[in-house]
């Protein structure tokens, strides 16, 4: 038995699942919109699972893996010398590095941001392609010499670096490519009551530390 196909079609043609044209010569179309792992709600027709059941999958989960930090660091010389490193995560469960005799404070915060503890996790900081990356470079290349990384430049900036190996795979990007704003403007910008924030980095220095 034949079995007869009522709804109009031409060969070749259909939907793009990127970007969602229809009609279009499958052949022919160039799509630049490339799929991406969805992180939250339900998969998806265009989902890279190739689940179309609206159902959470493990693999498309939302992530919580983020950590936020900041460095502050003395200026006193000609060196910036990091003697407080301060991190949150997603929780808000915040984490205080700081020099002392035993270890500075980009020591502290590096062995504990590189460890296999916290492995799969985004580090995210306020212009760190030009300044806070450098320091966990630092650390990396003095005590980690024999592991890959991944570098992602523009110019001497560094916009990503990420590191797979040991099953690590951490990221550490920059805030400020999706915020245009310093640092300083936050409060201002995402209507938050701020404390009166002066140039505090003037007075980063060992000798004044405990006067502050």
């Amino acid at each position: 038995m034949t079995t007869l196909h009522t709804h109009n079609s031409v060969c070749g043609y259909g939907k793009c699942h990127n970007c969602k044209q229809e009609n279009i010569d499958l052949c022919l179309h160039e799509c630049f919109m490339q799929q991406k792992i969805r992180k939250g709600e339900y998969c998806v027709e265009a989902c890279v699972c190739n689940s179309k059941s609206s159902e959470k999958r493990n693999d498309c989960m939302f992530t919580t893996n983020y950590i936020f930090f900041y460095y502050e660091a003395q200026q006193n010389t000609e060196t910036h010398i990091p003697n407080m490193v301060i991190a949150h995560n997603f929780e808000g469960t915040k984490y205080v590095f700081s020099t002392d005799d035993a270890a500075t404070a980009n020591d502290k915060f590096c062995k504990w941001a590189l460890s296999k503890d916290i492995k799969g996790t985004t580090y995210i900081a306020h212009n760190s392609k030009s300044y806070d990356t450098y320091f966990i470079i630092q650390y990396i290349l003095k005590y980690m010499p024999t592991v890959k990384y991944e570098i992602i430049r523009n110019g001497t900036k560094i916009m990503m670096l990420e590191i797979k190996e040991g099953g690590l795979n951490l990221k550490f990007i920059d805030s400020l490519h999706f915020i245009q704003s310093k640092l300083f403007d936050f409060p201002k910008r995402l209507d938050l009551q701020k404390r009166k924030m002066d140039t505090f980095h003037i007075f980063s220095i060992l000798q004044k530390i405990k006067v502050i």
